[in-house]
């Protein structure tokens, strides 16, 4: 670069390296917003009783499929916590009675190409549909 009348001269190569440098930027940042979180949503539901028999039910994501009976709803529950329903907790202003019937839920499988494989245990079946709404309700 040179100032030459009030003016700046950018040099050729200078101009070039620039255009690379930006080039480069715009690539790394879409390699890494790109993919991830893109792949198919194919999982394995299954709930009941800790000490008990278990439901089990399939459930495809984008579009929506499987065995689980509310199957857009049930996706779209899972969409809000990215997969992941343990991070879900009770809404605010909603009770369930202070039973203890444990109940087990686990998803396994891949959500948007990403192995996920958790597990949760509930107090009981009130707390359970409760926090996790639609999910787990087949």
């Amino acid at each position: 670069m040179r100032w030459r009348n009030g003016t700046m001269h950018v040099h050729r190569s200078t101009t070039i390296h620039m255009r690379m440098l930006v080039l480069a930027a715009t690539l790394t940042s879409s390699m890494a917003c790109g993919d991830a979180g893109s792949g198919p949503t194919e999982l394995t539901l299954s709930v009941g009783p800790k000490d008990g028999t278990t439901q089990t039910v399939s459930l495809t994501c984008d579009p929506p499929g499987g065995t689980h009976g509310h199957k857009a709803d049930a996706c779209a529950d899972l969409a809000k916590v990215n997969g992941d329903f343990t991070t879900l907790a009770m809404p605010s202003g909603k009770q369930c009675t202070l039973e203890l019937d444990p109940q087990e839920a686990e998803v396994k499988g891949s959500w948007r190409g990403q192995q996920v494989d958790r597990k949760q245990e509930y107090s009981n079946r009130c707390v359970l549909t409760t926090v996790t709404g639609s999910i787990f309700q087949f």
